[in-house]
Parts: C-alpha cells; structure tokens; sequence
C-alpha cells in the first residue's frame, strides 16, 4: 500500500497472485521495483501498469535488489536456481529509464564475498554499491564494494548495520557468542565512513556487549545492550529479559527506553508510527519492521493517532516525494 504522509489516506493498493509475489520491493522517486524470482519490474507509484525492467537468464534467479540514491540506476544481484553452482551468480547494474546494463560483475565479485553477491546498499554519492554474500547458511556474511566505473574492494571487519543513507557502517570486533545461542554482540563497534573505511568513532564496552540495531547517517546509534558471563576460559553475553537500548550520539552512550523515534527520524516518517499487538510490549523495535511475532492474530497499525488497519506485518519500504 502507498500513504499519503501529510492526510494517511491510502493513495494505491497493490495486490500479488500466491504464485507470483515478489521477494523484494523499493523505491526509485515516484517508482516502485519489484524483484521476482526471474525478473525485476518497474510500476507507477500513483497509477499506471506494471512493466518488466530486466530479465534473468535460464536457470537464474534474483536475490535482492538496491536503488541508487538519484534513482537512475538499480543493482541486482542474480544467483543460480542450483544455488551450489556459482558460475550464474552475478551482480547487475542496470538504467532504470531503459533496462540497460551499465556493468556486471560475474566471477570476480562471487570469489570476493565468497557466494553469490546481493546489493545491500549505495554509497551517498551513487558511484559505489555495497554487496554481500548471500551464502544460504548461518554465520555473518561477507562484504564489498563495487564501483560502477569498475573495480572491487574487499571490506574488512564485521559489518552488523548501515545508515540509511549508506555513508555510516557499524564494524564489530572482540565478537562474542550468545551463551545458549547463535546470536552475537561485540566488545567494540567502530563506526566507520563506508567510502573511505575512515573511523568516525569507536564504542567500547567493559562489562556489556552491544550489538548495533540501526546507524544514523551521521555516525549515531542505536544499541542493544548484553551482559557478558565469564565461562571459565572463554566468555559470552546473554540479553536482559526486557532489552535495554542504548543511543550513542558520537561521543558517550546513553540509556533510552523508547528507540522507535530515532528510527523513524532516520526514516523520514512521522515519530508517532507504531503496531499495538494483541501481548503487550510484543512489537520488536526494528528500523523498517513492524510485527506481532508472539502470536497469529493481527496488531492494529497507528500514525499520528488514526488506525490504518490491522496487519500481522508491516514493512516500511521507503519514503518519497512525489509532483502533485
């Protein structure tokens, strides 16, 4: 669906067939792009017909998609339907005026990140576009950096977020392991310039590990906090039963009970969005996210005070101006 910010009424609903819905969605200015499992498609924000942009070859499929910030280009990335054979795997830079390809980058960018690779996000001046492994398996993937005039740069660390504006990355390190679980927190975030991999600043922890939920484009962010537990030789973090949030405004840490304003000022959305769910303090802050996951019944979504519906879901794909 599409709201108008200033009124909340809906201006569009697009609907998918079961068969045929597409695995990712973004925003291009007064565009919306749809990335299927063989095609990506370009459609109208307030009217008009949905048309193919690009193709994926046989036995091809698209993974995830990223809409450079003047919005005149899209990266794609395309793996195999045998997921094991990479030789398929690619990225793609495509023209969204005309679904021309710009560049591909096929075997050079699979041995950098190690698997098939996915645009994640741009840098802020459109020449860059950063991309991931996307390995189907646990573990934290691996990063790069593909210029559009040519070339791959390999990023070095653990990268856990980005800004919403792809200038800011958070970069782990003295990761430590969940004491009962697969999740991770880290002893120190370094927050760094995505372009120059420059440290704007540093977060170190003695008696707690955090671990990054969402950056602000100008270095600020949100943590979650962890206590460390000494296991004998080798140490680990356990999350608090309620979690307890963070801000780091690029100089000292502060404790904040609510993060969802920060996320939704980072956004561009209005700071009174939020889902009640039928279990009280159920809703996960997420940057993009609103969700009801303790139970099957739907939550009634909220802006500025007047109910848009109720919904099991909600992803906030992005905000846009529009000529009128």
């Amino acid at each position: 669906m599409v709201w108008n910010l200033e009124t909340w009424q809906p201006i569009r609903t697009f609907e998918f067939r079961v068969t045929d819905e597409p695995t990712a969605v973004a925003l291009a200015g007064d565009m919306i792009l749809y990335a299927f499992l063989d095609r990506v498609e370009v459609e109208p924000l307030e009217g008009g017909s949905r048309t193919p942009l690009w193709h994926a070859g046989a036995d091809q499929a698209v993974t995830t998609i990223a809409v450079s910030p003047d919005g005149e280009l899209v990266a794609i990335g395309v793996e195999g339907r045998d997921i094991s054979d990479l030789s398929r795997a690619r990225l793609v830079i495509v023209r969204l005026s005309d679904g021309a390809v710009i560049r591909e980058f096929g075997r050079e960018a699979v041995e950098v990140v190690g698997a098939a690779p996915a645009p994640k996000i741009w840098t802020p001046d459109g020449s860059s576009v950063a991309f991931f492994g996307y390995a189907h398996r646990e573990g934290l993937p691996t990063y790069a950096v593909a210029k559009i005039d040519g070339g791959l740069r390999p990023l070095q660390g653990t990268l856990l977020a980005f800004s919403p504006d792809g200038a800011v990355v958070a970069d782990a390190e003295q990761l430590l392991p969940h004491c009962e679980g697969p999740a991770i927190a880290a002893r120190t975030i370094h927050l760094r310039e995505l372009a120059s991999w420059r440290v704007l600043s540093s977060i170190e922890a003695q008696e707690e590990a955090y671990f990054p939920l969402a950056v602000g484009p100008s270095g600020e962010t949100v943590l979650v906090a962890a206590r460390v537990w000494d296991q004998g030789q080798e140490a680990c973090m356990t999350y608090p039963p309620q979690p307890e949030y963070r801000y780091w405004d690029g100089h000292a840490l502060l404790p904040i009970d609510d993060p969802l304003p920060i996320f939704r000022r980072w956004e561009g959305l209005p700071l009174d969005l939020r889902m009640d769910c039928p279990v009280d303090g159920d809703e996960r802050p997420d940057p993009r996210h609103f969700a009801c996951w303790s139970t099957t019944a739907p939550g009634e979504l909220f802006a500025d005070g007047r109910s848009l519906g109720r919904y099991r879901a909600v992803e906030i794909v992005g905000v846009t101006r529009t000529e009128r």
